[in-house]
C-alpha cells in the first residue's frame, strides 16, 4: 500500500492477531547472540498516543518487551531503534518468529517500510 507517499507493508491488527511477526534467517539468529543487538523499524506514525512496541525472544523469556515508543499522531514516517543485549533469538515466538511489533492503545494497522537487525559486531 502507500501511506504518507510512501510504498509499505501494511498489516492489518484486526486481522493477524494483533502482532507484525518476523522470523531472522538462521545463519544471524540461531547462534548464540551475544553482545548487543538493534532493532530498527521505519513506521507510519499513526493514532497519536498509541504506542509501538516490540517483544523478542530474550533471555527472560520469549516475549521479552522492549521500552515502547509513543507515536505522535504526526501522519509522517518516523524511525525508532531498539537496542536490546539479551536476546535469544531462538524462534520460540508463535510460528517459529524471534520477535514482532504490535500498537498498544487504539488499533489500527501497522505501516512499515524497513525493519533491520544489527549485532554489535555489525552483521545485519
Amino acid at each position: 500500500v502507500r501511506r504518507g507517499g510512501r510504498s509499505c507493508y501494511e498489516v492489518d491488527l484486526h486481522e493477524r492477531g494483533k502482532f507484525a511477526y518476523f522470523r531472522l534467517d538462521d545463519s544471524f539468529a540461531r547462534e548464540r547472540t551475544r553482545g548487543t543487538v538493534t532493532i530498527m523499524i521505519d513506521y507510519f506514525d499513526r493514532p497519536v498516543g498509541a504506542k509501538l512496541q516490540l517483544e523478542y525472544d530474550g533471555s527472560s523469556g520469549p516475549y521479552t518487551a522492549a521500552a515502547p515508543v509513543l507515536l505522535e499522531g504526526s501522519g509522517m514516517w518516523k524511525s525508532a531503534s531498539f537496542t536490546i543485549r539479551n536476546a535469544r533469538f531462538q524462534g520460540r515466538q508463535n510460528d517459529g518468529a524471534d520477535f514482532r511489533f504490535s500498537i498498544q492503545g487504539p488499533v489500527v494497522a501497522l505501516a512499515l517500510r524497513l525493519v533491520r537487525v544489527e549485532r554489535r559486531d555489525g552483521v545485519r
